[in-house]
C-alpha cells in the first residue's frame, strides 16, 4: 500500500478555537470513546535553559461502545494533534485549565490525497483502507505528542495559557487530554475543517453498513505525572 506521508506544521489558533476544539464530544453520534493511558514522558532542556520539551507517549484505545460498526480510516492511522492539560478530571474550563497546544497537519495538494479519495468513492467500504470496529471491540493506536515550555516562569511563556515547566513540574495534579484525528482535512478538496463534504457523502453512502467517523475525537482524562519527571540537557 503506498506511503502517505504527512509533515507536520504549528497552527497559529486562538485559545477559544483550540479550546473548541478539545472540548467538542464526539460520543453522542455514536457512543465512541477513546481512552488511554500514559506509558512515557521525557523532558529536555535546552542548552541555554531557557526551554523544556516535553514528549508524552501514551497508549489509546478508540471504542465502539455504540450498537452499530464504527468505520474508520486504515491509512493513515488516527493520531492525535491537540493536547490540553487541567489540575482535574472536571470540565476544562478556564480555570481548571494548565495549558492546550495544537499542532496539525500541513494542507497538501498532493495527488496521493487524490488517489486516496478515488480508493475510497465506492459504493461500499474498500476493506484495505477502512477499518470496521464491531460493538464492544476497540482498536489501539500508540502517539507520541510534544510541546515546549519556558524552564522558568516568564511573561512570554509558551501555551494557552501560558506556563512554565516549573510550575507543571511541581503540580501535584494534572490530568491530560487529546485530540486525536480520523479523518485527514487532506481528504476534503477545500481543506476547511467546517466543511466535510467528501466525508459527510460517504457517511450517507456506507450508512446501511455502519457509522464513518470523520469529527476528531476527544479522549478521556487521563493522569499524568510530571514530578516524577527529571529533564535531561540538551
Amino acid at each position: 500500500m503506498m506511503r502517505r506521508e504527512i509533515t507536520l506544521i504549528l497552527l497559529l489558533v486562538s485559545v477559544g478555537e483550540v479550546g473548541s476544539i478539545l472540548a467538542q464530544s464526539t460520543t453522542a453520534r455514536n457512543e465512541i470513546i477513546l481512552q488511554g493511558e500514559v506509558t512515557d514522558i521525557r523532558a529536555v532542556t535546552r542548552a541555554s535553559g531557557t526551554a523544556t520539551r516535553i514528549s508524552v507517549d501514551a497508549s489509546m484505545s478508540i471504542v465502539n461502545a455504540g450498537k452499530r460498526p464504527l468505520l474508520l480510516l486504515k491509512n493513515p492511522t488516527p493520531a492525535c494533534y491537540g493536547i490540553l492539560l487541567t489540575k482535574t478530571a472536571g470540565p476544562a474550563d478556564e480555570g481548571n485549565v494548565f495549558f492546550r497546544d495544537y499542532k496539525g497537519p500541513s494542507l497538501s495538494t498532493s495527488s496521493e490525497w487524490a488517489s486516496l479519495r478515488s480508493a475510497l468513492d465506492q459504493n461500499d467500504p474498500p476493506p484495505d483502507e477502512v477499518r470496521s470496529l464491531e460493538p464492544g471491540e476497540s482498536w489501539t493506536i500508540k502517539t507520541t505528542i510534544a510541546f515546549s515550555l519556558h524552564t522558568k516562569p516568564e511573561s512570554d511563556s509558551f501555551g494557552h495559557p501560558p506556563i512554565s515547566w516549573d510550575s507543571l513540574h511541581r503540580a501535584s495534579s494534572v490530568w491530560m487530554r487529546l485530540n486525536c484525528d480520523v479523518w485527514p482535512l487532506n481528504l476534503e478538496p477545500t481543506g476547511n475543517p467546517s466543511q466535510r463534504s467528501f466525508g459527510q457523502q460517504l457517511q450517507e453512502r456506507w450508512s446501511n453498513v455502519g457509522f464513518l467517523q470523520t469529527e476528531p475525537l476527544v479522549s478521556e482524562p487521563m493522569p499524568v505525572r510530571f514530578a516524577t519527571i527529571e529533564p535531561t540537557s540538551e
